[in-house]
């Protein structure tokens, strides 16, 4: 009796095992879906920042830059499109295996949350494809578990979201990458190939700005969305290492500038940093005309000065740790090497769809 109760132990914990690991290997890791994949892969107690948020912290955050220039290593906890609802479980999922010295929250995503994609019932924040943007990348725990009963809308069916093998069951080209088998096992190489999560966009744009700078009113979110904010914000607030709410620069409207306003009180009355860049455009140095591909989004060259001025910042106001020279951190030091190239591959081919006048106002700045 004993001997058969051993052995049926024995069983579900190896056939548990091998679904987990058959599930991650199904998994995408491809696209977007690597930046949080190789951020698992990190050594332990390695990154000095964590910055979270959507599309507007992939292209603006430069890790490698920063650690050039300022020494502590960064990286980019972010996806295209970050549901608002999965923030704070973000944070928790990547301090399981880090503890930065300073947490850098992106608040832009609650001003887009409820935003329709598509029908009139569908909004970003219950996107599928943005939610399994971020909770696929989630090993299997209670924190994941969490993130999809919170984040997902009961009608909307949870069960291939809890087991997300019966979403990529079919994904058989998986079984045959070895990324995805390393990324199973944790075995990945160590990321810095990936830079920190900086995901670069050969694309320009001009933007229009209006100036909105004597806007005072607030905006109040939905009662969908405003607990949602204050939890973040209750959760952030009781943290011992240091919480910063930022929102960066961009064509920022009216409606958008009065919900800012709105989570700038609230983050400050409990305690939180609050940056609106929009505040600083000029101070920061971003042009309308030579930085942006959109007006959401930052190119290299705009991203550039946004990692000089913000990393800037923070080194002076939190006293940030310089790495460069460690031998922990040679892995840094080997993928600034490998970074130089990949950055004028960047800058020419962004400077290959700008106009001539504008190329050479960027060849002056330089």
């Amino acid at each position: 009796m004993v001997k058969n109760i051993i052995k049926s132990v024995i069983f579900t914990i190896i056939a548990a095992f091998i679904f987990i690991k058959i599930s991650y290997v199904l998994r995408p890791n491809d696209g977007d879906f690597v930046y949080i994949k190789t951020y698992g892969m990190q050594p332990k107690n390695s990154i000095d920042m964590v910055y979270f948020g959507g599309s507007s912290v992939l292209t603006y955050w430069i890790p490698m830059e920063a650690y050039q220039q300022y020494g502590f290593t960064s990286f980019n906890f972010a996806n295209s499109t970050m549901p608002a609802q999965l923030e704070k479980y973000c944070i928790i999922e990547a301090l399981k295996n880090q503890s930065p010295e300073l947490l850098v929250v992106d608040v832009r995503p609650f001003e887009y949350a409820e935003n329709l994609f598509g029908d009139p019932q569908h909004m970003y924040m219950f996107d599928e494809a943005r939610i399994r943007g971020f909770v696929d990348c989630f090993r299997y725990s209670f924190n994941r578990t969490m993130a999809i009963k919170n984040g997902v809308p009961k009608e909307n069916g949870r069960i291939d979201y809890y087991f997300d093998i019966s979403k990529y069951h079919t994904n058989f080209a998986a079984l045959l990458n070895e990324n995805n088998w390393k990324y199973a096992f944790g075995m990945l190489d160590d990321d810095t190939k990936k830079f920190g999560g900086f995901r670069p966009v050969i694309r320009y744009g001009e933007i229009e700005r209006i100036d909105i700078s004597d806007i005072a009113e607030e905006q109040p979110f939905s009662e969908t969305l405003d607990p949602i904010y204050l939890d973040l914000v209750n959760y952030c607030a009781d943290f011992a290492m240091n919480v910063m709410f930022i929102v960066p620069p961009y064509a920022e409207s009216e409606e958008h500038r009065q919900k800012h306003n709105y989570m700038r009180r609230i983050a400050e009355e409990n305690g939180i940093k609050f940056i609106d860049c929009n505040d600083i455009f000029d101070e920061i140095g971003m042009n309308a005309q030579t930085d942006f591909y959109d007006v959401n989004h930052l190119q290299i060259f705009g991203a550039q000065k946004y990692t000089k001025w913000l990393g800037q910042y923070l080194k002076k106001t939190y006293g940030l740790p310089d790495r460069r020279g460690e031998s922990k951190y040679a892995d840094w030091d080997m993928a600034y090497e490998l970074w130089i190239p990949k950055l004028h591959e960047i800058e020419q081919g962004v400077l290959a769809k700008m106009p001539e006048e504008i190329q050479a106002k960027i060849m002056k700045q330089n």
